[in-house]
């Protein structure tokens, strides 16, 4: 299993044993954005996040969150499975 660096704040995943055991790497995009992938019948890569919520009054921070977004988005479809999850606030 990959080594991880240790963060305070941010998304994060939990995994079954079974999961874990699948488990490749984990790539840390922001606080807000992350990848993890998994060794399957097909390379299996989930992208997490947590994104800023509605009330949020910085712009910039909002922008930011969408622009790794996007990002993340495009690099991942290059996988034959792709899963989104995310969780928004109001």
């Amino acid at each position: 299993m990959a080594a991880l660096t240790l963060q305070l704040v941010g998304v994060g995943i939990l995994l079954s044993c079974k999961a874990g055991n699948a488990f490749c790497k984990v790539e840390v995009i922001s606080d807000r954005v992350m990848t993890a992938t998994f060794a399957a019948n097909l390379q299996t890569t989930i992208i997490v996040i947590y994104s800023p919520t509605n009330v949020t009054t910085n712009d910039a921070e909002v922008e930011e969150f969408y622009n790794h977004l996007r990002r993340t988005i495009a690099n991942a479809l290059t996988h034959k499975l792709f899963i989104y999850f995310r969780r928004y606030e109001c």
